[in-house]
Order: structure tokens, then C-alpha cells, then sequence
């Protein structure tokens, strides 16, 4: 959502993920999942500020992939936060 009419420069956006839940993996039943990422960016005129929080609920969760693979429920990453600065040159 570009959210310039608020604060010039500024870009604001999430994503929704609903993961269903595995009946047939060897390893044991996978639970579904619902997952919360928030991202926003500023604009600065020198650069772009950005943040982003994803798995914002921190929610408990299987990594499918890893888990078929090794045959053994393996977690998925938690919350997880990111701070940046770029520049475009």
C-alpha cells in the first residue's frame, strides 16, 4: 500500500499465508498454519529505510519440506526481523 498520502515516501504492505495441514507424510501429521509478515519502507530523498517482520504472531510451525525429507518433524524458522538501509546508484 503506498501510503504516501499519510507521509511522503512512505510504502506499507503484509502478506496473509494459510499453509493446510499433511495426512501422509511419514514423518506424522502436519498442522496447518496461519502466518502474519509486515513490511514498510521510507523513502528518505538519500536511500530507503526499510523494516520488515515476518511470522509476526511468532506461530509454532512445521517445515513441511524438511520434515518429508528426514522423516522427522523439523521446526520452521519463528519470528524473525529485518532492518535495512539501501541505496540506489
Amino acid at each position: 500500500y503506498d501510503a504516501s498520502e499519510w507521509v511522503d515516501g512512505l510504502n506499507v504492505g503484509g502478506t496473509l499465508r494459510y499453509t493446510s495441514s499433511r495426512d501422509r507424510d511419514p514423518a506424522g501429521d502436519i498442522d496447518s498454519t496461519f502466518t502474519i509478515d509486515l513490511r514498510a519502507s521510507y523513502d528518505t530523498g538519500y536511500g530507503t529505510v526499510y523494516a520488515h517482520v515476518d511470522n509476526l504472531m511468532d506461530s509454532d510451525q512445521q517445515n513441511p519440506s524438511a520434515t518429508s525429507v528426514r522423516n522427522l518433524p523439523v521446526a520452521a524458522e519463528g519470528r524473525r526481523f529485518f532492518v535495512g538501509y539501501g541505496v540506489k546508484f
